[in-house]
């Protein structure tokens, strides 16, 4: 039965999450799923179901929701216990910004073969402007994760900086998913999946370097943040 959730409604790779259709009314059933996946420890969806519960809530209500051990009358944001909590408000907290911080810097430096520097540098900062004022905002986050939801708008640049941008944001996209494991405290990907019986699909090859553009690449910045997680459920 948890296996079917993921074929049906929680995606497990970065290719199938790109097309999964998340429904409007998304966050109650994925805050109930994820405090019964938490309560009885099935590691394997526990780092989606954070994700999602954690670009569903406002950093407000993920502070301030009860522990309870069932859903409460009204659709307000819960959790099972501490540990469940502390995890969603941790990544609600530094993932996405991380992500942005490093999708900006990447994208700062004009390529070689900009058609209209000044026309790229406004939308640059436009973009800039919009994406951290969504994020900082105390309401759902940015779901970095989707594709459609990365917020380079394709009129603000020329041919070759929309190319240099699409081709960023996948890149950091996958490093992100890769990390989103251990972010919360579970074993990586190819083990959840192997405890499920099903097989790891092979990422597009991105060449990631500890530095992008000079500056520590997402993966390299996210680590410092993965080291101090201490809740891990597995030795």
């Amino acid at each position: 039965m948890l296996s079917s959730l993921v074929e049906r409604r929680y995606p497990i790779t970065l290719d199938t999450y790109h097309t999964f259709d998340l429904a409007p009314d998304h966050r109650l059933p994925t805050l109930v799923a994820l405090n019964v996946v938490h309560g009885i420890a099935y590691k394997p969806l526990i780092p989606i179901l954070i994700y999602l519960s954690a670009i569903s809530c406002s950093l407000s209500e993920l502070v301030d929701a009860p522990l309870r051990s069932h859903p409460p009358p009204d659709p307000s944001c819960w959790f099972v216990d501490e540990q469940a909590r502390s995890r969603t408000i941790r990544l609600r907290c530094s993932f996405s910004s991380c992500f942005l911080g490093a999708l900006h810097t990447s994208l700062h430096k004009r390529p070689s073969g900009c058609a209209d520097k000044a026309k790229c540098r406004a939308g640059y900062l436009m973009w800039i402007e919009r994406t951290l004022k969504e994020f900082i905002s105390d309401v759902n986050a940015v779901d970095v994760l989707r594709e459609s939801k990365s917020g380079v708008k394709r009129s603000a640049f020329c041919e070759v900086c929309r190319e240099k941008a699409g081709v960023q944001v996948k890149a950091l996209q996958a490093e992100a998913w890769g990390t989103l494991p251990a972010y919360v405290g579970t074993r990586p990907w190819e083990e959840l999946l192997r405890e499920m019986g099903l097989e790891q699909e092979k990422e597009p090859d991105f060449e990631v370097d500890e530095l992008r553009d000079g500056k520590p690449s997402l993966q390299y910045r996210l680590s410092g943040a993965v080291s101090h997680v201490t809740s891990s459920d597995d030795p």
